[in-house]
C-alpha cells in the first residue's frame, strides 16, 4: 500500500480538500484509504461522516495506552472502492496521551500496517501542526504532498514544514519522499501570487 500524506502545519491551505479530491479521483482505478488524522474531523465531515464517537482514529492510535479498537474496525465505505478511517475531537485528547508513550512516533505505521493488503493507496489529511499526530503520518508515509497558498506567510511556513520533513527523514523514515508542493488558491493575474511562485 502506498501512503501519502497531505501536510502542512499552516491551516487555511486546501489540505482538507487536496486528500478528499485525490482519494475520490484514485478511487476511480485503485482502492483508497482515507485517513483523517486532524481532530477537527474536517475531512471525515467532507466525506458526509457526522458521528465517528467511541469509533475514529482516537480508538485506534490510544494515548498512553494502545488504542481499544482495529484499524479494520472503524472503516466506514464511502463508494465501491473509498473507505474513511474517520476523526473526532477525541484525536485532540489521544495526542496528549501519546506524548509518555514508547514507540509514539510509529503507532500510526503499526495501524496501517494491519490493513495494508486491502488497500492500494492511503491518504493521510494531516492537522495543521507540527505535533505527534502530524509526525506519526510522516513517519508512517512514503510521500509527503504539501499544499501552499502563493503568499509571503506561507511561503515562510513551507520553508519551515520542510525543515521538519527532512527532520523526518533523519531520525525516523528515510524512504519518506517530498511529492510536491501543491499551490493551492492560485490566482495568475495577482502580481504577489507570480511572484510567490517564482520564488518557490
Amino acid at each position: 500500500m502506498l501512503t501519502i500524506a497531505i501536510a502542512n502545519h499552516k491551516g487555511g491551505v486546501g489540505k482538507t480538500a487536496t486528500a478528499h479530491a485525490l482519494g475520490a479521483a484514485l478511487a476511480e482505478r485503485l482502492r483508497v484509504l482515507l485517513v483523517d488524522m486532524d481532530p477537527q474531523a474536517s475531512l471525515t465531515g467532507a466525506c458526509g461522516v457526522t458521528d465517528a464517537e467511541g469509533a475514529s482514529m482516537a480508538e485506534v492510535l490510544g494515548g498512553a495506552e494502545p488504542g481499544a479498537l482495529a484499524l479494520a474496525d472503524v472503516l466506514q465505505r464511502l463508494a465501491p472502492n473509498l473507505w474513511l478511517a474517520p476523526a473526532d475531537t477525541a484525536l485532540a485528547r489521544a495526542e496528549l496521551g501519546l506524548v509518555s508513550r514508547l514507540g509514539r512516533e510509529a503507532v500510526l505505521r503499526r495501524a496501517l500496517a494491519t490493513v495494508a493488503s486491502d488497500f492500494d493507496v492511503a491518504i493521510i489529511d494531516c492537522p495543521p501542526s507540527l505535533g505527534l499526530l502530524t509526525v506519526n503520518a510522516l513517519a508512517a508515509a512514503n510521500g509527503v504532498l504539501v499544499p501552499t497558498q502563493p503568499q509571503a506567510a506561507d511561503l515562510r511556513g513551507l520553508r519551515l514544514f520542510l525543515d521538519t520533513v527532512g527532520q523526518v527523514q533523519e531520525a525516523l523514515n528515510p524512504g519518506l519522499e517530498l511529492v510536491g508542493v501543491l499551490v493551492t488558491f492560485y490566482d495568475g493575474r495577482l502580481l504577489h501570487h507570480q511572484e510567490a511562485l517564482q520564488v518557490m
